[in-house]
């Protein structure tokens, strides 16, 4: 009797509480604010990673204070943003003036982060930005 009653409570636990991999949590997600956000594409096309000027990976960093900085690749830039949920508005501010090599992922980052980015999502360590529903931006996030 005791075992079945045992495994009754086990089954019953599983079907309130047990967790399946099928699809990462919002636990699972990597935060917006202090995250290192590495750019993988600008417009759904992927970045050629040998195209960086002097070896840097482009990146965008939001931080808790409502401002943003990263490098275009060449540049280091910057800006404020205001975050509701997921709705964002992003406010490009400047960059740096280096001229550097092959800026061509440079000026396709700049170009892009100065488009109505208007909401994001965050699945897992992927940080997408979009202009209504057309993607934008995309990033792989590692943790600080």
């Amino acid at each position: 009797m005791k075992v079945q009653l045992s495994i009754l409570l086990f089954v019953l636990l599983c079907l309130g509480g047990c967790k399946t991999n099928k699809s990462a949590t919002s636990k699972d997600n990597l935060p917006l604010q202090g995250t290192h956000w590495n750019l993988v594409s600008i417009e759904g096309q992927e970045l050629e990673t040998n195209k960086y000027p002097v070896n840097v990976k482009p990146y965008i960093f939001f931080d808790t204070a409502g401002t943003f900085n990263g490098n275009l690749g060449c540049n280091i830039f910057f800006g404020t943003y205001y975050q509701k949920k997921q709705k964002i508005e992003i406010e490009y501010g400047s960059a740096t003036k280096r001229l550097c090599g092959n800026m061509e992922i440079e000026k396709a980052m700049m170009g892009a982060i100065k488009k109505d980015i208007n909401n994001f999502t965050i699945e897992g360590k992927q940080l997408t930005l979009y202009s209504g529903k057309k993607e934008i931006l995309k990033f792989e996030g590692v943790a600080e």
